[in-house]
């Protein structure tokens, strides 16, 4: 739990420094730690009280982690509908039925 932690201000270090290859490698770990944290019974998981202090603070890593994507992806959006210039169907993309929804907001 203490290395996902870790993982997880690394790689929120890495997304406010925009450093895309570090995020998906911290990324990486995070899902590998987070399969090995699941693969323990479940009595190891809850065993001290240190841990439970530990899952709590990365639970707020993870929501800050939640808060800061979802800015990256709006930050990257807009940045797509200001390179598509003036001739973009932006009303089809708005709609949700332009093909490029799936690409933008997926």
């Amino acid at each position: 739990m203490l290395e996902l932690e870790s993982s997880l201000g690394k790689s929120q270090r890495a997304l406010l420094d925009r450093q895309v290859t570090s995020l998906e490698q911290r990324t990486e770990q995070q899902n590998s730690l987070i399969h090995c944290y699941l693969a323990l019974p479940d009595a190891e998981r809850a065993s001290t009280p240190a841990l439970a202090v530990v899952a709590a603070r990365v639970r707020e890593l993870g929501q800050i982690q939640i808060v800061l994507l979802a800015r990256a992806q709006n930050r990257l959006r807009l940045l797509s509908h200001l390179t598509a210039g003036f001739d973009y169907d932006y009303a089809g993309l708005a709609a949700g039925s332009h093909p490029a929804t799936k690409e933008l907001c997926g």
